[in-house]
């Protein structure tokens, strides 16, 4: 498994040093919050179109955060492994395809599907996660690039914000992680769960048009998705073997909140 060529940064004349970097590059944080100066500063991700952009970019963040790191772009098709460690021992495989990212360029996604587990990519993932002497849920998220092969982007030793597309197929982690923390119960090791069940966020999704809406960065280098095409693709709000991480029939109240929030926000 590859990863992107990446420099961190704890000033700007480390960035001089690191001027060989091709459009467009990727600035983003090593972490997702941190505390600093008695203040939480939460991470971020952007995108920077030349030299001088990639420098405005860059002092942003280390004004903020005290440092940063710049990465190579990957462009690929999201695919993203969860399971659960114990002892070097992985229970609950899973695994799920990203459908659109809430930032076409990259970011969290709006709408993914469950997937066969990939051996090769099982593999991998629970090297990298078992090494580290990891317990507990965790997700690899890497890309699968032209040729094949698969690009490392992310570990989160915690739970993710897609973690419910494994709930709609049946893998409570949290409950799992609870009884285990609690009781020393293990899971179990495996659950057969069903393919191609597409889990979405409504706010992620509408964020997803808004942002498509825009048109396409300049000079952009992969494929970018079309606002009429995924319009017709999103309207239908529910189908067989779709559901939302954010609308439960059950207690629609937290997902009618987040909507109104989204459109009240716009409105201002």
């Amino acid at each position: 498994m590859g990863v992107p060529r990446t420099k961190l940064l704890h000033s700007l004349a480390d960035l001089s040093r690191s001027s060989d970097f091709r459009f467009p590059a990727v600035v983003k944080d090593r972490y997702s919050v941190r505390w600093i100066e008695q203040k939480a500063v939460f991470g971020s991700v952007a995108y920077a179109y030349s030299a001088a952009d990639l420098e405005k970019k860059v002092a942003d963040r280390l004004q903020k955060a005290g440092d940063v790191l710049i990465q190579e772009f990957v462009s690929g098709e999201g695919i993203g492994f969860s399971c659960f460690v114990v002892g070097g021992e992985v229970f609950l495989p899973f695994q799920w395809l990203r459908v659109r990212e809430v930032d076409p360029r990259g970011s969290a996604s709006s709408a993914r599907k469950s997937i066969p587990l990939d051996d090769e990519l099982v593999r991998r993932s629970t090297k990298l996660i078992t090494a580290m002497g990891f317990d507990g849920i965790a997700m690899v998220e890497c890309k699968r690039v032209s040729d094949g092969g698969l690009v490392l982007m992310a570990i989160n030793g915690r739970p993710w914000g897609s973690i419910g597309l494994p709930y709609a197929c049946g893998i409570d982690y949290a409950r799992y992680l609870i009884d285990w923390c609690l009781q020393g119960k293990l899971p179990p090791p495996k659950i057969e769960y069903p393919e191609n069940l597409l889990c979405r966020r409504a706010v992620g999704e509408l964020t997803h048009l808004s942002n498509i809406r825009a048109g396409r960065p300049a000079n952009w280098p992969g494929i970018y998705p079309r606002f009429w095409p995924s319009l017709v693709r999103m309207a239908l709000p529910w189908r067989p073997g779709m559901c939302h991480d954010d609308l439960w029939v059950s207690d629609l109240r937290p997902g009618i909140a987040g909507l109104r929030n989204w459109f009240q926000v716009r409105a201002k």
